[in-house]
């Protein structure tokens, strides 16, 4: 009888989460133990990612589950959520929970699956969060020429992020000459600020 109980409840929380009806979601977990909440909390976060709930997703990461848990595969909750189609507003509630971004070369991961006019949003949030876009310095300005990206070239330089001494063979003279402009104009501005 207990069991029944708690697989209605189980049932009932999961598809509060599918429909992003976080009031249920929040009184639901609540009903269940410590360490039933322990043990289902991988599973619901990825449920909250994967059906693109990012309300819900923020309700369970209230409820005190730890941003940094992985899948079944082991995948961490943040490369999901930058996996899906809606992963801005997925990815935010995970950082702002404190999501572990270490190790995880999210810049890289954000040019595999990231559309281009998304591209300099999620860029920013990592900023925002501590994400160090420096390291992948050769990456994000060959992705930028490659595309003939004016705009992300700007956010490049205006980041700071160190320019490549060498640009990738064929890089259209244009977007050399825009990234050395800004980079300059950044220069400029600085020593204004200082006077």
């Amino acid at each position: 009888m207990l069991n029944l109980f708690k697989d209605q409840t189980i049932k009932k929380l999961k598809r509060a989460i599918e429909e992003g009806d976080t009031q249920t979601v929040s009184q639901t977990f609540k009903k269940l133990k410590q360490a039933e909440q322990a043990a289902l909390a991988p599973e619901l976060l990825s449920l909250a990612i994967t059906a693109a709930q990012p309300a819900a997703l923020e309700t369970l990461l209230s409820a005190d589950i730890s941003p940094n848990t992985t899948t079944e595969h082991g995948t961490p909750s943040l490369l999901l959520a930058l996996e899906q189609s809606d992963s801005l507003r997925l990815i935010t509630p995970l950082l702002q929970a404190g999501a572990n971004t270490q190790g995880l070369d999210l810049p890289l991961r954000c040019l595999e699956v990231c559309r281009d006019e998304t591209l300099m949003m999620h860029l920013n949030r990592l900023q925002q969060h501590g994400v160090g876009l420096d390291a992948h310095s050769e990456a994000l300005f060959a992705h930028a020429a490659a595309k003939n990206n004016a705009e992300l070239i700007k956010f490049l330089v205006q980041s700071e992020v160190t320019m490549p001494s060498e640009w990738p063979a064929g890089t259209p003279e244009t977007i050399i000459a825009l990234a050395k402009r800004c980079e300059e104009d950044q220069r400029i501005q600085k020593l204004m600020l200082q006077r």
